[in-house]
């Protein structure tokens, strides 16, 4: 099947991750750095998450999985990630048979979601996945992907998002506001971030900037 790629918004929204491996200890890390309200239920967990758990970023129940934790958690997503393969596929069921959107780490094709591989850059994230035919050439992309889109990227991107409401409040066209990002991105602003100067890159920057301000306000 074609998955559907999607970015969600997971602030303040119920997760509940099942186990305490070091999968799920990694599926948890991107859940809180989302600002997801994350809960595990597991007896056994790592070390990592029991911090996590002591410093009050998620929530811990030391027991094993019943399916009625589900109506007292209310998650919009479930990640399956014990060590049990068919206690994976219970949580699964369980979830799917209240309408809940469910991962099971021991069987991706089987399950309603997979998290794909990304490269990280905040505020820009890239995602890849071949939809479960090849993970070595998702590797493979990664890495090239990776050298390619390096902190100059992240920097510009940080530039472009503080001036949006500037941009708005000056000019009142979809149109012409993309023409002000797209001369930017256009220009050499992010070869000059890449040398290291960054003074000359956001003097560039705002010249442009300050050209399409000053062509609004004099008409």
């Amino acid at each position: 099947m074609k998955p559907y790629l999607v970015a969600l918004h997971l602030q303040h929204k119920s997760v509940l991750v099942v186990g305490g491996c070091e999968v799920a200890t990694r599926k948890i890390r991107g859940l809180i750095e989302a600002e997801a309200q994350v809960t595990v239920i597991s007896p056994r967990v790592s070390e990592t998450i029991r911090l996590l758990a002591n410093a009050g970023q998620l929530a811990w129940m030391d027991s094993i999985y019943r399916s009625e934790v589900l109506d007292s958690v209310k998650p919009i997503l479930v990640i399956a990630a014990t060590d049990d393969p068919n206690v994976n596929a219970d949580i699964l069921r369980d979830a799917q048979a209240r309408h809940i959107l469910a991962n099971n780490v021991s069987s991706s094709e089987r399950s309603d979601f997979t998290n794909v591989a990304t490269i990280d850059r905040d505020p820009i994230q890239i995602g890849i996945s071949s939809g479960g035919a090849s993970p070595g050439l998702v590797r493979q992309i990664k890495s090239e992907i990776d050298a390619i889109v390096d902190d100059s990227y992240a920097l510009l991107a940080q530039w472009l998002d503080n001036i949006r409401d500037s941009v708005e409040s000056v000019i009142p066209t979809q149109t012409d506001r993309q023409a002000v990002y797209q001369d930017i991105v256009a220009s050499d602003v992010l070869t000059v971030i890449g040398t290291g100067d960054v003074l000359l890159a956001r003097a560039k920057f705002d010249a442009i900037l300050r050209s399409h301000l000053a062509e609004k306000q004099v008409l």
